[in-house]
């Protein structure tokens, strides 16, 4: 088997000019799930607030999250949040066994404007009665009243696949903060299908990135990166509106 090689793309949008700087080889109708925020590290003095992460879920993906847990620590002089990683268990309810799922952490800030996405492609063997433990890093600065919005767009399995538009679930998790009415979105099935990989995976993040940069208040992407080794991606926004 070769092996794969690290692959990092990063994309830097300004205004109406796209320039690649470098490319180096690097819950259910707003079924909420709220879980606990873990302290790996005590700090002196007052901690900044950090939210519980929630969980968006559209309906008819066959997925329940819970336990949901964002373990963070406060770093620096002014004790800025910092959230290592996201960490859940995941069931299914229903008889269909699952393979992979599209997993996606959105944060926004008190207002509920969106300034990251992250996504990732995670394999995964659950069957009707089993657990799995999932573990995504994050590895980042968390403003305080900014929030952590675990969202699932793909579940694929050997006999389906439950699949939402990820501009529609953008949307209904934005909504889901609280801060706008909410957005119905529902996931469609289809025949299963094969996951993305290597420069798909890359293209196909960038793709989700774009989308997102045509809807809401029409604001574009800052920035972008992919993993290819990791089957991951993630980009960002000067606070965009999805959902007034």
């Amino acid at each position: 088997m070769k092996r794969l090689r690290s692959v990092t793309l990063f994309i830097t949008i300004a205004s109406l000019a796209v320039t690649v700087v470098t490319a180096t080889v690097a819950f259910n109708k707003r079924a909420l799930s709220t879980g606990r925020v873990g302290s790996a590290k005590e700090s002196q003095g007052a901690s900044p607030v950090v939210l519980a992460p929630q969980a968006f879920v559209p309906d008819g993906l066959p997925i329940v999250f819970s336990d949901l847990n964002a373990v963070t620590e406060n770093r620096g002089d002014n004790k800025q949040a910092f959230v290592s990683v996201l960490q859940f268990q995941v069931v299914t309810p229903g008889s269909d066994q699952l393979t992979s799922l599209n997993l996606m952490v959105f944060e926004f800030d008190s207002e509920g404007k969106l300034w990251r996405v992250d996504g990732w492609v995670r394999p995964i063997d659950l069957s009707p009665g089993k657990t799995a433990e999932i573990t995504l890093p994050l590895e980042r600065r968390l403003p305080n009243g900014n929030r952590l919005m675990l969202g699932v767009e793909r579940a694929n399995g050997p006999a389906r696949q439950w699949e939402t538009d990820f501009a529609d679930l953008a949307r209904s998790v934005a909504a889901a903060t609280g801060s706008h009415p909410l957005v119905n979105t529902a996931a469609k099935q289809g025949q299963p299908a094969e996951d993305d990989s290597g420069a798909s995976l890359c293209a196909n993040g960038y793709r989700r990135a774009l989308a997102l940069a045509q809807a809401g208040d029409g604001s574009g992407v800052t920035s972008y990166t992919c993993n290819q080794h990791e089957r991951s991606y993630q980009f960002s926004f000067n606070g965009k509106v999805l959902v007034r």
